[in-house]
């Protein structure tokens, strides 16, 4: 019966490690160090990351992404935007409205407010990459300045 124990205990003992282990792995806190989604986001505010949620497929239209740049326009290395484009989407941005393959974004769907000058020509959404706008768009480091976002970049997913 003695010897039971401490075989339940190492046992305990593994598994609560692999429960720490799987939370370190998956989960993870954001620092949102710039306003790009104010006011969703604001800016220094703390959001948990959820790692696994890296991959174009497994993300959709309208989430929140967090992601590692380095651009000359500033010296913050990690940004935050929503998902405006999957990987084969059609982006295009006429007299300040985004279309998403041919179709009118509503604010409802996805709402990332344009300039009223705001105009970019299409372009196809890559295998593997994602189009993002931040919300907050005169201080956004987002695809409008750097292009489509590869899924090396994405660290993960964050919930509003």
């Amino acid at each position: 019966m003695w010897s039971v124990i401490p075989s339940i205990k190492i046992g305990a003992a593994f598994a609560f490690l692999w429960v720490l282990l799987w939370i370190y792995s998956t989960y993870s806190c954001a620092s949102i160090t710039g306003g790009e989604m104010s006011p969703a986001i604001a800016k220094n505010e703390t959001r948990i990351l959820y790692q696994k949620e890296r991959s174009p497929v497994s993300l959709q239209h309208g989430e929140i992404v967090y992601y590692a740049l380095s651009h000359p326009r500033t010296d913050q290395s990690t940004f935050v935007a929503r998902i405006v484009g999957l990987p084969g989407d059609r982006v295009k941005i006429a007299d300040g409205k985004l279309f998403v393959n041919g179709d009118k974004v509503s604010d409802r769907e996805v709402p990332v407010p344009m300039m009223l000058n705001d105009t970019m020509e299409e372009v196809i959404v890559p295998a593997d990459s994602l189009f993002v706008l931040g919300d907050n768009r005169r201080s956004a480091i987002d695809s409008l300045v750097v292009g489509p976002i590869g899924r090396w970049a994405i660290l993960g997913k964050i919930n509003e």
